[in-house]
């Protein structure tokens, strides 16, 4: 029989942090294939780690694998919530027209990843 273990994210991110000391390679290496793994909760977990620890990576990987999460993220959304998600970051009139992609893009890119991780991390 299997047994179902309910973890807060504090546990996983011990549980993690543990995986990653106990084992002999860098931790950079291990982080960048966390973080550009082609499975979504990896590359979550990967940022997680990114913003708890201080291991440095490469900006490149860093904001490809937020743009990954966040495009996964808004594609869920209804046409609706992507325009009301713009509306709150201040890009509603920019956005109007464009594509996931172009909003993902200037997320990343303008720094605005900090004020919305945890709604794109943790749904």
């Amino acid at each position: 029989m299997k047994r179902i273990v309910r973890l807060t994210e504090q546990d996983l991110v011990r549980l993690v942090k543990r995986v990653i000391n106990e084992s002999d390679d860098d931790d950079e290496g291990k982080l960048i294939d966390l973080l550009t793994s082609k499975d979504i909760d990896n590359v979550k977990l990967g940022l997680m780690l990114y913003d708890s620890q201080d291991i440095k990576v490469d900006k490149y990987v860093v904001d490809k694998a937020k743009a990954y999460v966040l495009n996964k993220y808004l594609i869920k959304l209804s046409s609706f919530k992507v325009n009301e998600f713009a509306d709150k970051l201040g890009f509603g009139d920019w956005f109007k027209g464009k594509n996931i992609d172009s909003l993902t893009r200037k997320i990343v890119r303008f720094g605005h990843w900090n004020k919305i991780k945890d709604e794109v991390l943790y749904s």
